[in-house]
């Protein structure tokens, strides 16, 4: 066998490993009835006989899977190039979940934050907490966030900690890499919220705190919500042209809204009838919400109740629905409680069709894109498409979607895949 042969053999495993003996394969079959297609499959870094897949975490650029025992494996988006993997922290330690920007990602294990380049892997800074981390953190362009276990929120900037990482001493003028600290006086489980002037702080009683991260005031509060119950689930961001918004679901059944850069008023709030369960959703004016009792209730966003269903002139309603995988211009793909993947119309609530997901029973709620990503709990990750999509739809920040030129010739878009795939096959 020639090496070229051997090569593309082994892309083709790489790529499309759907049909396997070991029993976590999905069903090629049924995954084309769906009108979808593998993208993309990849194995993440780990000990499969001890370890398990701890976070599962993307953004546009690059997907990351955390194993049990510290190790990162960062993988592109759209191809599932691998891109490097990498210990971050002591073996075994106790972690958070990554956070990233354009270029960096944070990982928290024990009481140290790791900061890499998120394309290479290369360490940017390793630096120690004042405490001991509450939450995972969340960073901007340039400082991170996080909640201690006192309550304490911290603000840091990234440039002087990479900084003293490579001279070791922070930049003149810096006295410290700590830029601002907030007393919340609670503890707070769900990491802040991270938007261009702002973060949004939700403690465990139901207190909001919306603190400034920019200028002379940065640290301070803007202003203070006062909950009767605390948050059910993680607030969700909303970026619309120059507002932001912040979605928030309390386990006295409402869903609030209220601007980020506002004085505290609520744009609006809708009772439900039980406790959000699953991560908000948000594309467009749609926001996908799943509670507990109803299942997936569609809202929008700009009048703040439920969305009517065309067919049924009932609430638009999908009941058994676990959380959402991924959201494309017409369809809405779902996990239901017996780990099935359905696929949903965005119009009418109708199911067109479902696809057993087998051993891949973790499921990214994929709120940047409209990539359907799954994994097992041994770390074998599959990105699916629909089959009339070259290019993942970015939803939140469609600006930064690339532009891609016309390019002429037949070639066929599977042969190019496979090629592209070829060159990065590991030798066996």
């Amino acid at each position: 066998m020639t090496m070229n042969v051997r090569i593309l053999l082994l892309a083709g495993i790489c790529l499309f490993p759907l049909t396997s003996a070991s029993g976590d394969s999905l069903s090629e079959a049924e995954v084309a009835s769906l009108a979808l297609r593998p993208v993309w499959s990849a194995q993440a870094v780990m000990n499969s006989s001890r370890d398990r897949l701890s976070y599962f975490t993307s953004d546009v650029n690059n997907v990351y899977m955390q194993s049990s025992a510290g190790v990162v494996s960062a993988f592109n988006a759209d191809t599932g190039r691998k891109l490097w993997a990498s210990q971050l922290g002591l073996n075994d330690e106790v972690s958070k979940a990554a956070a990233s920007n354009k270029d960096s990602l944070l990982v928290v294990a024990g009481p140290v934050v790791h900061s890499v380049n998120k394309f290479s892997g290369s360490e940017l800074f390793s630096f120690r907490l004042p405490g001991q981390p509450g939450t995972s953190p969340v960073v901007d362009s340039g400082s991170f966030y996080i909640c201690m276990i006192d309550g304490t929120v911290a603000g840091m900037s990234l440039r002087s900690l990479e900084h003293q990482e490579r001279f070791g001493k922070l930049p003149a003028g810096v006295p410290r890499p700590i830029t601002w600290r907030f007393v919340s006086g609670d503890t707070v489980s769900f990491p802040p919220v991270a938007g261009q002037n702002s973060i949004c702080v939700v403690t465990d009683r139901g207190n909001v705190h919306v603190i400034l991260t920019r200028g002379n005031r940065a640290g301070k509060s803007v202003f203070q919500l006062m909950l009767k119950h605390p948050a059910s689930v993680s607030p969700a961001l909303v970026r619309r042209d120059k507002t932001e918004t912040i979605l928030l679901a309390t386990t006295n059944n409402q869903l609030f809204s209220f601007d980020l850069d506002g004085n505290g008023e609520t744009n609006w709030n809708y009772p439900l009838t039980s406790p959000v369960v699953a991560p908000i959703i948000t594309v467009g004016d749609d926001v996908y919400v799943v509670t507990a009792r109803d299942g997936l209730t569609r809202f929008s966003l700009s009048r703040g109740k439920p969305v009517s269903n065309p067919e049924t002139n009932g609430d638009w309603m999908v009941p058994g629905v676990r959380t959402v995988a991924a959201v494309s211009e017409k369809w809405l793909y779902v996990i239901d409680a017996t780990d099935r993947l359905l696929k949903i119309s965005r119009e009418t609530s109708k199911e067109v069709g479902s696809l057993q997901l087998n051993e891949y029973r973790i499921h990214l709620s994929n709120a940047q894109t409209d990539r359907i990503l799954v994994s097992t709990a041994n770390g074998r990750v599959v990105c699916l498409a629909e089959q009339d999509s070259d290019f993942a739809t970015y939803h939140q920040s469609p600006e930064s979607q690339p532009v891609m030129p016309e390019v002429g010739g037949s070639e066929p878009l599977e042969e190019s895949a496979a090629e592209s795939g070829a060159e990065e096959a590991p030798a066996p």
